[in-house]
């Protein structure tokens, strides 16, 4: 094995023990992580979530809960489900940014909702034969 050949497998296997530690904080068995596209150091799927290696980088350096991580994780679910942009990376959010409440979130939600109905009524009256 060349030195660049060395250097390479040292990566990888940093990476997968990084990923593991992640996995076990989090309460997870390795059985279920795993790099995506098996490319180390990048994304990973871990149970059921899609987290990439800067923000497990952060879980570790900033000693979070794992209950931290997922307040975090649905957050940005919740965010990117409302088409919210400039969601906030796991540090950020750790250190307290800027965030919507949860009484924001809801009325968000009911507003999308509301629009939902009425695209469907629109739609619906659209359809109806002119005649």
């Amino acid at each position: 094995m060349n030195g660049k050949e060395k250097l390479l497998d040292e990566y990888n296997n940093a990476c997968n023990k990084i990923l593991e530690y992640f996995t076990k904080e989090l309460g997870f068995s390795n059985y279920y992580s795993h790099w995506i596209a098996d490319r180390p150091g990048e994304i990973a799927d871990v149970s059921e979530y899609t987290v990439d290696m800067q923000n497990i980088i952060d879980f570790l350096n900033y000693d979070m809960s794992k209950e931290t991580f997922h307040e975090w994780y649905e957050y940005c679910l919740r965010a990117t489900m409302l088409g919210i942009t400039g969601i906030p990376n796991l540090k950020s959010f750790h250190l307290g940014c800027p965030v919507k409440s949860e009484a924001e979130f809801e009325r968000l939600e009911k507003m999308q909702a509301e629009i939902e109905e009425l695209k469907a009524a629109f739609k619906e009256e659209l359809s109806q034969p002119d005649f």
